[in-house]
């Protein structure tokens, strides 16, 4: 026999990911975070965003001062929020600012 129990400790709601961005994350603290991957159709492919690119601020906060868990909240936080994103573009060789609005995906 199989017994489920609820756990109350995932009472909580949660949102999941709203860009289609897989992050990779480098340097000495891991304070640059470049797209490894962006998902067909998510507000990132809208928005032209790139493997390759680097994320260098978000909504004016320099990446470096936010950290991983910071940034992971922001893109996991609500349905309909603006961010603009400077990146730096792997294709373009250039620096550009891209604006999204994050979509609930699931």
């Amino acid at each position: 026999s199989l017994y489920l129990q609820p756990i109350y400790t995932y009472q909580e709601p949660f949102e999941h990911d709203m860009t289609g961005i897989q992050l990779a994350f480098s340097g000495e603290k891991y304070n640059r975070i470049f797209i490894y991957d962006v998902d067909q159709g998510s507000v990132a492919d809208k928005a032209e965003l790139k493997p390759g690119d680097e994320i260098l601020a978000i909504n004016f906060q320099p990446v470096s001062e936010l950290g991983m868990e910071k940034i992971e909240s922001i893109f996991h936080s609500y349905n309909n929020r603006g961010l603009m994103l400077d990146i730096y573009s792997a294709n373009a060789k250039k620096r550009e600012r891209v604006f999204m609005t994050l979509k609930r995906r699931i």
